[in-house]
């Protein structure tokens, strides 16, 4: 049967359904049940969270939720992560001991670089200047391996702290993981940042 046929086929049946379903809907809301109430998102600003080690201090807006600093990683390279739900996606905050020096992102990862001058960063990375030190943005290539590669485009701002509290956190990124927000988004992030006394 030709795709036109089909529809002819449809178009009956289809004709059919429309008017039930108008219909169905045109009963009084008493019926209906209780209206649900509706989504707002909160005005209240989440609290900052410091990083007990780093002092990194990071700043949500309001209706955002910011969960503290986890660690992860070995003895030779912890990694220490804030993320910050926002209603658009998650913006992750990380913080890594020297030692890690550089790594691909990939797999739950979304990499380490030795400095905001890595031969890893893109050469068209644009340098700004934050609160908490000098930067660079750019866009990384994120790898998912499954049984196949999914690669996503993440928007970063890499940062090279100063002053540097502690002497083995030297550097920061802020990163959409997945690319979920754009760059404006994370840079915004990457601004209020701060480092407690």
């Amino acid at each position: 049967m030709s795709a036109t046929a089909a529809r002819r086929v449809l178009h009956p049946v289809l004709a059919g359904i429309v008017p039930v379903f108008l219909f169905a809907g045109c009963g009084s809301s008493a019926s209906s049940g209780p209206t649900p109430p509706p989504t707002t998102v909160s005005s209240v600003v989440p609290a900052p969270v410091v990083d007990a080690v780093s002092h990194l201090t990071v700043h949500g807006a309001a209706g955002d939720v910011v969960q503290a600093f986890e660690a992860e990683g070995t003895s030779e390279c912890v990694r220490r992560t804030a993320v910050i739900e926002t209603p658009g996606g998650n913006i992750e905050v990380t913080v890594w001991t020297v030692s890690c020096g550089t790594n691909v992102p990939m797999n739950g990862r979304h990499g380490t670089y030795s400095s905001i001058d890595d031969e890893a960063v893109p050469s068209d990375a644009v340098p700004v200047t934050l609160a908490v030190g000098r930067a660079v943005t750019f866009s990384q290539l994120y790898t998912v391996y499954t049984n196949s590669a999914t690669e996503y485009h993440e928007p970063v701002v890499l940062i090279a702290l100063s002053p540097a509290v502690s002497a083995e956190y030297r550097m920061a990124m802020v990163v959409s993981p997945s690319g979920d927000l754009d760059a404006a988004t994370v840079l915004a992030v990457a601004t209020s940042l701060t480092i407690a006394n």
